[in-house]
């Protein structure tokens, strides 16, 4: 696998998503994602961006 695309098992390690979690965020349509085959991939760089959106900065 390309290092733009990822598993569910590298998207946990990478960010901490529990595979379960994965699951239910899909199913809201909260997570962007690919399906071949009946496996399921992520883009990594769509990832980064959901991940920038939904930042919340603390002013001190």
């Amino acid at each position: 696998m390309n290092e733009r695309w990822l598993s569910p098992t590298q998207l946990e390690e990478m960010f901490g998503i529990k595979k379960k979690t994965q699951d239910v965020w899909r199913h809201k349509k909260k997570l962007p994602y690919s399906k071949l085959g009946g496996f399921v991939y992520y883009d990594i760089e769509k990832i980064h961006i959901l991940l920038e959106q939904h930042s919340i900065e603390i002013t001190i």
